[in-house]
């Protein structure tokens, strides 16, 4: 392995409920009547993008604008007194820096939320020795497409996709990845562990990865 991509922010750390929460607060400013509860909330995550996601509730887009841009400032304050890694990351990191595996962190989340996220996470990842941070600025398709994995490739100096190894929160996520080529772990979440999952994939080792790393490379689909 030369290469780990990190390709969530519910990879790093767990908000799945302050999102949810700041959901509410902004769909309640906006008088919009809605408000999702955790069991919707978990389906409703299942599917990447979080504009996307209230555009299609039938909010008009001017709207579902403002109020994913009041999530977002919701979020990054919820974030100010920072959030532990979740599990096994720490460990992760430590190991891809003692055997110069390039690392980036790969998310389909604005560049505002992501900020907060590496900004609550400080006390414990140092992001500059990441060797790269991607978001959904930097391409034009969201994930499930698998633009971003590609994006990433190029910015790490990633020519064999046999050499990447990805770890993702959501199937979805992980249908990304492998559209790209790209071996994946499943690392599913606490609001994802709602549905039926393996034991084995609710911890995140290096044992783990490695073992993940160690099965047939997939076929690029460029």
């Amino acid at each position: 392995m030369k290469y780990l991509f990190f390709g969530s922010i519910g990879v790093m750390a767990e908000t799945s409920n302050v999102q949810r929460q700041c959901y509410n607060m902004a769909l309640a400013e906006f008088d919009t009547g809605l408000s999702w509860n955790v069991a919707s909330y978990c389906e409703l995550i299942r599917t990447p993008g979080g504009l996307d996601r209230l555009e299609r509730l039938g909010i008009d887009a001017k709207t579902a604008q403002k109020i994913h841009h009041r999530k977002q400032e919701l979020f990054a304050a919820a974030m100010a007194d920072g959030v532990p890694a979740r599990p096994g990351i720490t460990d992760m990191i430590a190991y891809c820096l003692s055997q110069d595996i390039k690392m980036a962190f790969v998310t389909s989340t604005t560049r505002q939320t992501i900020s907060a996220v590496m900004t609550a996470l400080s006390g414990e990842i140092d992001f500059d020795k990441f060797s790269a941070v991607l978001c959904a600025d930097d391409v034009d398709r969201a994930k499930p497409d698998p633009a971003i994995y590609h994006r990433a490739m190029t910015m790490v100096g990633a020519s064999a996709h046999e050499d990447v190894l990805v770890i993702e929160d959501t199937m979805a996520n992980c249908g990304a990845a492998e559209a790209a080529g790209l071996r994946s772990v499943f690392y599913p979440g606490e609001f994802a562990l709602t549905h039926h999952y393996q034991q084995s994939e609710q911890t995140l080792s290096v044992e783990r990865c490695l073992a993940a790393f160690a099965e047939p490379p997939l076929s690029s689909v460029a």
